[in-house]
């Protein structure tokens, strides 16, 4: 299967996010994510859970993700501190999903030189 450039700058993007992050770190914010889109999650705790992951995306962090060793810092801990108050309405079912959702992403990564120059749009 070939992949296109923009499809390659996606994956490092996400090998880097786990090389800095962890793997653990994906596995916290599918959880999360999972719980967010359940039908069954109450209102108060989609916004909590919306919050934290609108803060994980934000360009202007209190700490940025570029900064070595403590880039994610701030990230982990705003995402640690929605998990605890939502932790009564996390399922197994979306800890599960989100570590099968991990396990895909990180197998799903194509290997660099996959691609033709035809294919990059």
């Amino acid at each position: 299967m070939k992949h296109n450039i923009k499809q390659i700058k996606f994956w490092d993007k996400v090998a880097n996010l786990v090389k800095k992050a962890g793997k653990d770190f994906l596995v916290l914010i599918f959880t999360l994510y999972y719980c967010l889109i359940d039908n069954d999650t109450p209102a108060w705790v989609k916004s909590t859970i919306l919050a934290a992951l609108v803060y994980l995306v934000n360009p202007a962090d209190a700490i940025s993700d570029f900064a070595p060793g403590v880039g994610y810092a701030d990230d982990k801990s705003v995402l640690a501190a929605a998990m605890l108050a939502v932790a009564a309405h996390i399922k197994e079912e979306h800890r599960d999903k989100a570590k099968k959702q991990v396990d895909i992403i990180l197998k799903a990564k194509p290997e660099k030189g996959t691609y033709t120059s035809k294919e990059a749009v």
